[in-house]
C-alpha cells in the first residue's frame, strides 16, 4: 500500500474522543526534516527578504542561519516512507467530526537562532480543544498545541498554534475578510503579486505540502477560491519587515500571528510594518498584511539586539 503521508487525511472522530487528547505529549523525536541552505536562499526570495546574510557571496560555507519563518519545516514529514510509519504531527491525529483545516494565530518564540545541518527534536503536546464553534468557513473546533524544539538538549524554540477543524458551510462561498485600513506610520513596506508560481515554489521552499497550497481543485473545495500562500509564509513576511524597520543588529524573539483571511493566487500582498518601539526591554514592531485590500494577517515581532540572544548552533 502507497499513502502520502504528508497529506493524509486528519484523523475522524467526536468531540469526546478530541478531549481525551488534551494533555497529549508525542516525542521528544527527531525531527522528520532538515532546513538545508537552498530552501533558506529560495525562502528569501520569495519573501522579498533582503538580509545580507542571505545574499552575501559564500553565505552558504558550513552551517548558515537559517530564518525564523523556516520553523515548521522541521516538523513537516516527508510526502512518502517505504515503512509507512504514521509520521504526521499531533495536531493532525486528533480526533475530530471537521475533515479539513486552517491555522487561525501562532505564537512563536526563538530564543536561540536556527542553523541548517543540525537535526532538531520535538515534543508536541495538546493543550485545548474546544467545544462546537460557528465560523464563517463553517462549524468547528479550535484546537491549541504546542511544539517545542531542542538543538542537542537546548531548546531553540517554542511553538503554539491554533488551528480550527470544521466542516464547511453549506451556503455559498466563504465571505471574504473586510476591507484593510492602512497601517499608521509605516516606515517599510513590500507588494508582492500572488501568482500559482509563487505558491507552488513557496510549497518546494517551506517543504509544506498540504495541498490547499498547490492543488486549485483543493483550495476551491475548500472554497477559498485558488491556491493559496502558506502561514510560513507570513511568518517570513512579517520577520522580514519587522527587522527591516528595526535595522541591522537585530534577531526575531518573538512573533504573534493572527491570521485574518487568505493570499489567493491572483491577489497582490501588501505588507507594511510600523515605527519601531520599545516594550519590556525589547523593540516591538507591527506589522499588517493586506491581500488586495484584505485583511490577511495581522503581527507583532518582538526582536532582540543579536549580541544579546544569539547562540552557537
Amino acid at each position: 500500500m502507497t499513502r502520502m503521508v504528508a497529506t493524509a487525511a486528519v484523523s475522524r472522530g467526536t468531540y469526546d474522543e478530541a478531549l481525551e487528547w488534551v494533555g497529549r505529549t508525542l516525542g521528544p523525536m527527531p525531527c522528520p526534516t532538515r532546513v538545508d541552505p537552498a530552501n533558506v536562499r529560495l525562502f528569501a526570495a520569495l519573501t522579498r527578504d533582503p538580509d545580507p546574510r542571505w545574499w552575501r557571496e559564500g553565505w552558504d560555507d558550513g552551517e548558515v542561519e537559517v530564518p525564523p519563518g523556516l520553523l515548521m519545516s522541521y516538523a513537516l514529514p516527508p510526502p512518502w516512507h517505504p515503512q509507512e510509519p504514521d509520521l504526521r504531527p499531533l495536531w493532525a491525529q486528533v480526533p475530530l467530526p471537521g475533515p479539513t483545516l486552517i491555522n487561525v494565530s501562532t505564537v512563536t518564540d526563538h530564543p536561540r537562532a536556527l542553523h541548517t545541518g543540525r537535526r532538531l527534536t520535538v515534543r508536541e503536546t495538546v493543550v485545548s480543544v474546544s467545544p462546537l464553534r460557528h465560523t464563517r468557513l463553517g462549524a468547528g473546533h479550535f484546537v491549541t498545541t504546542t511544539m517545542e524544539f531542542e538543538d542537542e538538549g537546548v531548546l531553540v524554540a517554542r511553538h503554539e498554534n491554533v488551528m480550527l477543524r470544521y466542516t464547511f458551510a453549506e451556503a455559498g462561498r466563504t465571505q471574504p475578510a473586510g476591507r484593510a485600513a492602512a497601517l499608521d506610520s509605516a516606515v517599510v513596506e513590500v507588494s508582492i503579486p500572488v501568482t500559482l508560481e509563487l505558491c507552488v515554489l513557496d510549497v518546494a521552499s517551506t517543504q509544506d505540502l498540504f495541498p490547499g497550497h498547490y492543488d486549485r481543485g483543493y483550495a476551491q473545495r475548500q472554497r477559498v477560491g485558488g491556491v493559496f500562500l502558506n502561514t510560513m509564509f507570513f511568518h517570513g513576511l512579517a520577520d522580514q519587515l519587522a527587522l527591516r524597520a528595526a535595522g541591522r543588529g537585530h534577531r526575531v524573539l518573538r512573533r504573534e500571528l493572527k491570521m485574518r483571511g487568505s493570499a489567493v493566487e491572483g491577489d497582490t500582498v501588501e505588507a507594511s510594518a510600523g515605527a519601531p518601539h520599545h516594550h519590556g526591554g525589547h523593540v516591538v514592531v507591527d506589522v499588517e498584511i493586506r491581500a488586495s485590500g484584505r485583511t490577511a494577517a495581522t503581527a507583532e515581532v518582538r526582536l532582540s539586539p543579536t549580541s544579546a540572544s544569539e547562540g552557537a548552533p
